[in-house]
Order: C-alpha cells, then sequence, then structure tokens
C-alpha cells in the first residue's frame, strides 16, 4: 500500500540529514514524501499554507524529533 508521507523535522545540519535520508528510504518503496525544500529554497521564508496544505493531503507524518524540532514553533 502507498503511502503519503509529510517529514518534519528541526533546522540544523543533523536533522535535515535524517529527514533526507528517512525521504529517500520511502521513497525507494515507492511512497510519497513531502519535505519542506521550498523553505530552503527560498532562504527560511516561511510557507504556513503550503505547509498546511501539503500536512492535510498526507496519510502519515515522521516527525525527526531533536531538541531543535521540539523547539521549532513549525515542527
Amino acid at each position: 500500500m502507498r503511502r503519503w508521507v509529510f517529514i518534519s523535522y528541526g533546522d540544523e545540519p543533523a536533522d535535515e540529514r535524517a529527514a533526507a535520508w528517512i525521504a529517500e528510504v520511502l521513497r525507494a518503496s515507492g511512497h510519497e514524501v513531502w519535505r519542506d525544500d521550498l523553505l530552503q529554497e527560498r532562504n527560511g521564508v516561511a510557507l504556513n499554507a503550503e505547509i498546511a496544505e501539503a500536512l492535510a493531503a498526507r496519510s502519515h507524518v515522521v516527525f525527526v524529533q531533536s531538541a531543535m524540532s521540539l523547539s521549532s514553533r513549525y515542527c
């Protein structure tokens, strides 16, 4: 069964590496994955509406837990 996955992670290199690895594994397994790549491309400009839309469209959420993600307003 194909799953639609939203990955939430903190804004630090270790979290980003973990999220990228998780996304790669999930995509290789045939799952549709959304990460906040657009946030990075737009220099951190918050895309609240786009994030909310992507989250609502996904059936599953993966939360990469770290000190940064736990304190993040967006996570």
